[in-house]
């Protein structure tokens, strides 16, 4: 599978970029699904012991059929190669090598192993069942002879850094390294360097509580043609989010049937979220979520905006609104503007007709589920301006909304 050609003057050599195959797999590609990085991740908390692994070489460990081999071919100045095993870059390489993992280790995935392509992690509960799990692996490993690589292995460990994250049996932390890069990043003067900062953001963002508020004036800098100029405002952004990652929190994972509550909030710039999960009345953080508004959506009423908040965090949180009960918690009454959403009236903007129909599309294929939303007042996450023609309660109500099949017709009772 070598490919041998010389570059320079200095004799190096190069591989073949297989990427640029003409039409080889055209029609070919293979939907296998990836799992959810946030599913897998979650699937880690609460085990002691762990063994992370990293298979050798890759895709190099699957060999081509023997038919497709000269698919592969390229030319040298003397003689034509072609790859025996699979090579980087082609279309359904990533989808091919998945497959093969989630068919070696159907027996243990989402029970004391994890696998996304090359990485695997082994957990366990108990030092005692450590051996027993990190024997099952290695024996169904020698079994269909795939190969490790030992400088990337790392065996019988409280915590590592797993797709990204750091986890361990007290939780789900930031990964340190990419808290590093952001802290000692100089402030951005340009539009590109904005945006790079902007990127790195929101690979955090499932740790930065109101990130989009946070960031809004990164953005702001960005647009009405400024050119991304470094405003005081931007510095004075940067520098309380650098102190927020010094000290970010700590994510839980959900226990299975038990009830979580997503904490809603709204402001001129964006809606927020959290998801907690309380635990012996500790409330404990799942998954913070934070949307930045258009500019039609920043000219919703607060309680339109507080209904796009809901279903962009359950369509954001789908694996948790599908397997828990969640009571979503704010200071407006939210079941009102979904009633007036599923009542169509003249003069209504399309956008509230399309969330009565996202929620009727979601109330037929959760038929058999439905939702305790808790209304009532935080004061940590946002301030919602109260609308004055709503009338107010004196204290928290409850209301109860079932999206499967309704007896009262709205579906609210």
């Amino acid at each position: 599978m070598a490919h041998q050609r010389r570059h320079g003057e200095e004799g190096q050599w190069e591989m073949e970029d297989v990427r640029r195959l003409p039409h080889i797999e055209s029609g070919l590609h293979q939907r296998h699904p990836f799992p959810r990085i946030d599913t897998m991740v979650d699937r880690t908390f609460g085990y002691k012991v762990m063994n992370f692994l990293d298979a050798f070489s890759g895709y190099h460990q699957i060999r081509m059929a023997k038919e497709d081999e000269e698919k592969t071919a390229f030319i040298t100045d003397f003689v034509t190669y072609c790859y025996n095993v699979m090579p980087f870059g082609l279309k359904n390489a990533g989808a091919t090598y998945q497959r093969m993992i989630d068919a070696v280790f159907k027996d243990q995935r989402g029970k004391n192993l994890e696998a996304y392509v090359d990485d695997i992690l082994v957990k366990s509960k108990t030092l005692e069942g450590h051996l027993d799990d990190l024997r099952e692996t290695l024996d169904t490993l020698q079994k269909f002879n795939l190969k490790l690589n030992p400088a990337k292995c790392t065996f019988d460990v409280a915590s590592g850094k797993f797709l990204g994250y750091l986890v361990s049996a007290r939780g789900i932390e930031v990964n340190p390294d990419k808290i590093s890069t952001i802290l000692s990043m100089p402030s951005p003067k340009t539009a590109k360097k904005i945006k790079k900062l902007a990127g790195r953001i929101n690979i955090l963002g499932r740790f930065i509580s109101k990130a989009q508020d946070r960031c809004s004036p990164f953005f702001r800098c960005l647009r009405n043609n400024k050119g991304g100029q470094w405003a005081s405002e931007c510095e004075a952004a940067f520098t309380e989010l650098k102190k927020y990652l010094t000290s970010a929190p700590i994510l839980v994972a959900p226990k299975e049937l038990v009830v979580l509550f997503l904490y809603l909030g709204v402001s001129d710039t964006a809606v927020s979220a959290v998801l907690v999960d309380d635990r012996k009345g500790v409330q404990h953080p799942i998954f913070y979520i934070s949307h930045i508004l258009l500019d039609a959506e920043s000219r919703y009423p607060t309680l339109e905006k507080l209904a796009l908040a809901l279903l962009v965090m359950a369509r954001k949180l789908r694996q948790y609104f599908q397997s828990h009960t969640i009571q979503v918690i704010t200071d407006q009454p939210i079941l009102r503007i979904f009633c007036t959403l599923l009542m169509p009236r003249e003069g209504c903007s399309s956008g509230p007709l399309s969330w009565a129909s996202m929620t009727s599309s979601m109330s037929r294929r959760q038929q058999s589920r439905h939702r305790s939303w808790q209304i009532s007042s935080p004061s940590f996450l946002l301030q919602s301006h109260r609308l004055p023609d709503i009338e107010q309660t004196s204290g928290p109500f409850m209301s109860t909304v079932h999206l499967d099949h309704s007896p009262k017709g709205l579906g609210f009772s």
